[in-house]
This record gives C-alpha cells, sequence and structure tokens, in this order.
C-alpha cells in the first residue's frame, strides 16, 4: 500500500494542480492548517486499505459502490463524496497513462449509477447567462476609459479582446505564456496556442484587434519593468517566452477568478462614472451592463461568442473547434477560431474575411476604434462646414 501513497503524493504535488483555493492551501509548503494530521476512515486510500484492496490491482466496480455506500452510512456529504469521487477519477486516470492501471472510474459508476447514489453533479441551480452584444461593447468601452494606472487598464483590454473574439476559457487565457502568442501561426495568420482541457493543444486564431491590445499592452508592462531585451523573430514581446502573458500588478500570473474580478470592477466602475454624466452613450452602456455587474462571469462571455458566431451562419462543428475540444477528442491538426475561415457569412471575430457592414449590429462591437474616437469622428461630421469650422460664433 506503501508504494501507492508515494504515486498518489507525488502526483498531488507535481501534476494535480488546478486554480482552485482547496487545492491551493492544499499544495502550499506553508499552509499545513487545512491537512488534517489522519485522513478520514472514509477517505478512499485508508478505507481501501482497511478492506485489504490493492486500489491499482484490485478495484471493482463493487468496491467502488461499496466505498461509496460506506461514506453514505457514515454521514458524509453528498457534496463531499462528490469532490472525493472526482479526484479518485483524476487519480485512475494519472495511474492510466503511467501503465499502472486499467480501472476506470466513469466505465465502473455510469452517469445513470452516479445519480442514484447521489454522487453525480447537479444541474447549476444558476445557469450561465449569455451576454448581450451592448453589454459586451460596454465592457469594451468601459476598458477603453478605465483611469490609467499602470499597465491595469491595458490587461483589462486584453482579457475583453481575447475572450470576445476568440471564445476560450479564462482558464485558457491565464495559462498563456509570451511565447504563445505568434504574429504569424499555421496558416500565416496571428494566432495564439491553447492548452484546453485535458491537455490538449490548439491553435485558435486572434484577430487584429487582440493583438493589438496584448501588444500596447506588453509595452506599457515592459516599459514599468525597464527591460532592453530584445524580442524573439515571429514571437509578440520582448521579454523571455516563458513568462506569463497577462500577470497582476505584484507580478503574479493572472488567475481565472481575478478575470471575473476585473470584469466586474469595469462594470461597476462604469456605473458610478455614468452617474450624473450628460453622455447619453456612456449612459446607455451603464444601463446595459447594470443587471449583470455583480454577477458577471468570464463563461457568459464564451457563450456569447457561441451564440454571435451561430447567429452570422456559422457551422455548429467550427464553433465547436473555436471553443476547444472535450478531453477525449484528438487534437485539431491545424489553426482552430474556423468561424473566422469560415465561407459561411463573417463572424465578428474574423480577421480575413471582410469587415462587417458599418450598419451591423456586430460593427461596433469590434470596431477597432475606441468609443471616445468615434464620439471625435462624429463631432467633426457635426460641425463639419458649419460657423464652428470657418471660425465664426
Amino acid at each position: 500500500m506503501r508504494p501507492v501513497v508515494d504515486a498518489a503524493a507525488l502526483w498531488l504535488h507535481t501534476a494535480y494542480t488546478p486554480a482552485n483555493t482547496k487545492t491551493t492551501h492544499a499544495n502550499a509548503p506553508s499552509s499545513h492548517h487545512n491537512v488534517r494530521a489522519l485522513p478520514a476512515a472514509t477517505a478512499f486510500f485508508p478505507w481501501c486499505a482497511a478492506a485489504g484492496l490493492n486500489p491499482l490491482t484490485d478495484m471493482t466496480r463493487d468496491a467502488l459502490r461499496a466505498w461509496v455506500t460506506t461514506q453514505t452510512a457514515a454521514g458524509v456529504s453528498k457534496s463531499t463524496q462528490k469532490a472525493r469521487l472526482g479526484a479518485v477519477s483524476a487519480w485512475y486516470r494519472e495511474m492510466r497513462s503511467r501503465g499502472l492501471t486499467s480501472f476506470e472510474v466513469p466505465a465502473a459508476l455510469p452517469q445513470t449509477e452516479r445519480r442514484n447514489l447521489g454522487v453525480l453533479k447537479p444541474a447549476p441551480k444558476n445557469p450561465t447567462v449569455p451576454l448581450t452584444l451592448a453589454q459586451v461593447r460596454a465592457l469594451r468601452t468601459a476598458a477603453a476609459l478605465y483611469p490609467r494606472r499602470g499597465s491595469t487598464p491595458a490587461r483589462y483590454r486584453v482579457i475583453i479582446a481575447m475572450l470576445s473574439t476568440t471564445g476560450i476559457r479564462a482558464e485558457e487565457l491565464c495559462t498563456l505564456d509570451r511565447g504563445d502568442i505568434h504574429r504569424a501561426g499555421p496558416d500565416g495568420q496571428p494566432a495564439a496556442w491553447i492548452l484546453g482541457k485535458g491537455g490538449e493543444g490548439r491553435w485558435v486564431r486572434i484577430t487584429p484587434l487582440a493583438l493589438e491590445a496584448i501588444e500596447a499592452y506588453l509595452a506599457e508592462r515592459d516599459t514599468e519593468q525597464n527591460s532592453g531585451v530584445l524580442a524573439v523573430l515571429g514571437q509578440v514581446s520582448a521579454k523571455p517566452a516563458e513568462q506569463p502573458l497577462l500577470i497582476t500588478s505584484r507580478g503574479r500570473r493572472l488567475q481565472p477568478q481575478e478575470i471575473t474580478r476585473a470584469l466586474r470592477t469595469l462594470a461597476r466602475w462604469l456605473l458610478r462614472h455614468a452617474t450624473g454624466s450628460r453622455n447619453s452613450t456612456l449612459r446607455a452602456h451603464a444601463a446595459a451592463l447594470r443587471p449583470v455587474a455583480d454577477t458577471l462571469h468570464p463563461h457568459s462571455i464564451r457563450h456569447f461568442y457561441a451564440i454571435t458566431a451561430e447567429t452570422h451562419g456559422i457551422p455548429i462543428s467550427n464553433i465547436s473547434a473555436d471553443l476547444g475540444p472535450t478531453p477525449p477528442s484528438p487534437p485539431p491538426r491545424s489553426t482552430s477560431n474556423k468561424a473566422a475561415a469560415s465561407p459561411a457569412p463573417p463572424h465578428p471575430s474574423s480577421p480575413t474575411s471582410s469587415p462587417p457592414a458599418k450598419n451591423s449590429p456586430c460593427y461596433h462591437a469590434f470596431s477597432d476604434r475606441p468609443f471616445v474616437e468615434r464620439r471625435r469622428s462624429w463631432r467633426r461630421r457635426r460641425f463639419s462646414g458649419s460657423a464652428w469650422s470657418s471660425g465664426r460664433r
């Protein structure tokens, strides 16, 4: 049993490190206050030891069902049981990749049986509500007008641009390094190498809007850090390729929960900034964000991307390739973001198709010109040829 425990401990500290608070505290060397000296008897390894089972060679469907039943009889909550079963399933997946076992938890406990045992993840009580086009436009405006505090506003613009024009997950955006952004991808267009769920990688085309935001952010960040390192040919930035693309003000890699916090910060700031403003467009943006200011989530933008692509006639298969394959699927062999390269009607994030018509509902949402510049152009047209332009008052 000792070799099994050692293998599990090594895996926990080297491979299984999702970005959540429990794992962060459990893996931190100085955070042992969250770890009990002796695990509960109903935990998986202690239960296997008490039953005389080697988890790698002796585990069966009946034994796994007996473990779940034992937890229920001991009064272990269903949420704890679901968390334990998920960790055990991940551990078996890793052990299978090492050739140490052939046991599979999903095959042993199918979805129907997990539902009967009460350990199936229930449907969310608050399903994800996709953002509207007006709300995405409002977030872009907030990022463009946010007061300058170092490179923070530029980082906000990168977050909004990447999420809304690629449909990637917040976790995928946080795992990007500088070297993952390329001005010329496999098809010669700007692209990013995305490491998705299950460790599956894919190329995702990025738009000129997103690339411009990334370059501006990295330039500001490098200026703050007084860097004089030369850029690597074909890559964006003048820093080592292994450095995180998005970092906090303290130089730490940005985490998914901080992206959620950034979205809500932008929305709340816009609400305060629009209060008492005489700018009707700014007030309209604030009105669009007011219902969701406290519940904004990156996944809502991901849903917005999928719905927008479908509205523009992009095939479902292309949208699925944009959003990333599920872990069992093979990695794509070419650049993703097929919605941008599809011969169907142009998607608003498409860098290669002709830009949407100016009367298109998506034109201003993905326009490269910020809101302030559009207002200036409107003023120039408004007063062209009038007494204001001829000098008469």
